[in-house]
């Protein structure tokens, strides 16, 4: 699939020209694929697949999410496309199949790009579903100590 074909079919869909545009930017090329990559994310024919095949057994969108990528522990990393066009959000994995999607989902980011960004550099960013709820909660208190402890742990 070209870039220009994951546009159009994008398009179809409804997800607007930004979202395309950041997902386009940011996922992995074919070549990058068939390598171990940091950053998790598909390509687009990847993304197109599991959007119309329902690949993982669920469907994002009638959830209002495509999937973009996963977390290291295999949370869906998705945009939004409906609701908040062009955030991100982790989905638990172990829940997924059960729940409603949005029941289970957490925003982690504004857009794809500064999703990406944070994902591949910064030590900060929740590195999965599980850890988003704690490190909000911590942040919230205010307990810089708890927080440099957890990040030993990532």
């Amino acid at each position: 699939m070209t870039d220009s074909d994951f546009l159009v079919w994008a398009m179809k869909k409804g997800i607007d020209a930004d979202a395309v545009s950041m997902i386009l930017e940011c996922s992995a090329t074919p070549l990058d694929s068939k390598t171990v990559r940091t950053d998790c994310l598909y390509p687009p024919d990847d993304i197109y697949d599991l959007y119309e095949t329902n690949g993982f057994g669920v469907s994002p969108q009638d959830a209002g999410f495509i999937f973009v990528g996963y977390c290291t522990n295999g949370d869906p990393i998705a945009v939004d496309v409906e609701a908040d066009k062009g955030s991100i959000w982790y989905i638990d994995h172990e829940v997924m199949h059960s729940k409603p999607l949005r029941q289970i989902a957490v925003r982690v980011a504004d857009n794809l790009r500064s999703a990406y960004a944070s994902i591949v550099a910064d030590r900060d960013f929740p590195a999965d579903y599980h850890y988003c709820p704690v490190i909000s909660r911590i942040i919230s208190i205010g307990c810089d100590q708890c927080l440099a402890r957890m990040r030993r742990f990532q």
